[in-house]
């Protein structure tokens, strides 16, 4: 079977072989692919897979991934090798989570399922890799690492809404890379080669944020010695990354407001409102919304902040994406090469991951340190920093009991770390004090 010139859209540039011995799932998957693409192959084995994919330069390849006689990891790991520039799509009659995986650290892009929604996942992932393919990235080309259909529709959204001028707010668990989120939409932008300014709302200390963030004329207040432009200033032309936005104090959070209703502003102590051009994209890890109904969040800033939004589901929720953050983060520290072997894999996979990415990157890092390039098991990396407790005193030995840059290295508000600490007994001052 062999179609030709497709729609010209988003996805029609795309040259794409589809392996499938079965004709009733040919016949569904070319409907919905022949009209969105240039060209359309479609073989019945293996055998043939191998002869076109040599014989020719494809971007896609859809297979089946329970082809006689070879598994779907040997598969991906063959188009690989021989198609660098294809993306592998394996479809499966029978998914699961570990298969998932073993092909997705082979070489595969993405791991579908043959269901009843076939056809519409089918049709936003062509978006997405001809999307890939035209920004001549990895398959993240974001950062954000993930294969999963959450992380497909955190990636479209990046794309969707990078060009726009509007507010963005990113929402999701702490560690779940709200901040790689964000300066994706920065980069894929116009203002991409402007300035990206990030602020830890919940880092800088409550007294001095207001001048901090929208800049001071000097003698504004003790310490001001000169005309200071504040970080919506240096993000001129650019893009502000304002993280943990729920822990903006009351006045504060008004004074935001006005500069995004008119683009305008007044540095303290300052006569004269200056205009300046900047994108706001905003992150939380909390509930806005009941923030707002308990009267500790503004509902007007919210309806402002909130116009697009993305949401990072955890961890949890999408299983199938540790491995391949783990092997991004292991390759990022290492290079190419790493190997995790079935146990490692396993371990991945059982573990609930509460601090989400940034706790993988901390286990794969102790992981290194230990066993090499060669990482047989997770186990004692997640009995080492795998709770709450141990990452927190982890953390307090690292920062010698500074609660400011606790704080920071978990994307959380200064009053949240000492929440914690209170309940599980621990005191930053004893880190402090004996410089443990």
């Amino acid at each position: 079977m062999r179609a030709e010139a497709g729609s010209r859209g988003s996805t029609g540039s795309l040259s794409v072989l589809l392996v499938e011995p079965d004709e009733a799932w040919a016949a569904r998957i070319a409907g919905v692919v022949a009209p969105r693409v240039a060209l359309l192959e479609r073989v019945a084995d293996a055998a043939g897979a191998f002869a076109r994919l040599t014989g020719g330069a494809w971007d896609v390849v859809f297979a089946a991934a329970e082809l006689p006689g070879l598994e779907s990891a040997a598969l991906a790991r063959w188009v690989a090798a021989t198609a660098r520039d294809a993306a592998v799509v394996l479809l499966a009659r029978r998914a699961t989570a570990q298969e998932a995986v073993r092909a997705m650290l082979a070489g595969a892009a993405l791991y579908r399922a043959k269901g009843a929604e076939l056809e519409a996942i089918l049709a936003t992932d062509l978006a997405w890799l001809a999307r890939r393919r035209n920004l001549e990235a990895e398959p993240a080309p974001t950062g954000f690492v993930g294969a999963s259909a959450d992380a497909a529709r955190v990636l479209e959204l990046v794309a969707d809404y990078a060009c726009e001028a509007s507010p963005v707010l990113v929402t999701g668990e702490s560690g779940t890379g709200k901040d790689v989120v964000a300066r994706a939409l920065h980069e894929r932008s116009p203002r991409g080669g402007g300035p990206f300014v990030a602020v830890n709302c919940a880092a800088v200390p409550e007294a001095l944020f207001e001048g901090e963030l929208f800049g001071a004329t000097r003698g504004a207040y003790t310490g001001a010695d000169r005309d200071r432009k504040g970080l919506l200033g240096e993000a001129c032309g650019g893009t502000i990354f304002l993280d943990e936005i729920a822990e903006l104090l009351p006045a504060t959070q008004a004074k935001l407001l006005r500069f995004l209703d008119g683009g305008r502003l007044r540095p303290v102590g300052g006569s004269r409102e200056q205009e300046l051009d900047v994108r706001v994209v905003a992150a939380t890890h909390r509930d806005l919304e009941r923030m707002v109904c308990s009267r500790t969040f503004r509902e007007d800033l919210w309806f402002r902040l909130d116009v697009l939004r993305i949401h990072i589901p955890p961890l949890r929720a999408r299983p199938v994406d540790v491995p391949l953050l783990a092997r991004h983060f292991a390759e990022r520290a290492a290079g190419p090469g790493v190997r995790f072997g079935p146990r490692a894999v396993a371990d991945m996979l059982a573990f609930p991951w509460p601090g989400n990415a940034r706790q993988v990157q901390n286990v794969v890092l102790r992981a290194l340190a230990r066993q090499g390039r060669d990482i047989e098991s997770l186990e004692r990396e997640l009995a080492a920093g795998g709770s709450p407790h141990a990452q927190l005193d982890e953390l307090l030995r690292r920062h010698a009991g500074d609660l400011a840059e606790v704080s920071r290295a978990l994307g959380v508000s200064r009053r949240t770390v000492q929440r914690r600490l209170a309940r599980i007994g621990l005191r930053a001052a004893a880190y402090r004090s004996t410089g443990l």
